[in-house]
């Protein structure tokens, strides 16, 4: 921080100067001869002035946590866990409530807590949301006796983007299949896609709390 603040004075000075130069080349005459040289200079220097100030700050770890507290205390969440799924630096908060689970993130332009996505868990599901930061993924199963599903989104910000959607039925109530994104896949194609959601980060949540 303090290096940017040394070089925003840098280039405002040296932009003080050159200004200066190109007045006295005007008073001297020569004025149409450096003009050239000298606006160049200029729009370098400003390019380096726009770098060096930063277009937005992060909001302080304190304020989003504070934030977060005050989302819980109204939604009545009492299971959570806080953790920066796209790492851009925000907190963002995995939660579960009444067998509903989902993803908050605090939006700093607005000051607060926005819901990403949230989904009901039915049948015999785990209460389980998976997250791998390095791709900025979170996601969860949800199924019954009859078959299940995975979906995996992608996390930008405070916004999400379904990417990998994994479904099966096993013939219980409709005909079997396994799908990996709309398309059919053998079992054995099945169960990896699912080992690799496996690998991800986790956290279980319980029922009726």
């Amino acid at each position: 921080m303090k290096f940017k603040m040394l070089l925003v004075i840098h280039v405002v000075h040296m932009i003080y100067f050159k200004c200066l130069g190109m007045f006295n080349c005007y008073l001297s005459g020569e004025y149409a001869m450096c003009r050239r040289k000298r606006i160049g200079i200029l729009l370098f220097m400003l390019m380096l002035l726009l770098i060096a100030v930063p277009v937005s700050a992060k909001p302080a770890k304190s304020t989003v946590k504070k934030a977060y507290q005050t989302y819980r205390i109204k939604k009545g969440i009492n299971q959570y866990k806080l953790v920066n799924i796209d790492k851009n630096g925000i907190l963002d908060m995995i939660y579960c409530k009444d067998e509903r689970m989902g993803v908050c993130s605090y939006k700093a332009s607005k000051k607060k807590v926005v819901l990403v996505k949230r989904a009901p868990m039915t049948g015999k599901a785990p209460l389980t949301v998976y997250y791998n930061k390095s791709k900025h993924y979170f996601g969860w199963c949800q199924g019954d006796t009859g078959g299940g599903k995975y979906t995996i989104y992608k996390m930008e910000g405070t916004k999400a983007k379904s990417t990998i959607s994994i479904k099966w039925a096993n013939g219980k109530f409709e005909p079997a299949y396994q799908k990996l994104n709309g398309k059919n896949i053998s079992d054995t194609q099945l169960n990896k896609e699912i080992q690799k959601i496996w690998k991800y980060r986790s956290v279980t949540f319980k029922y009726g709390l």
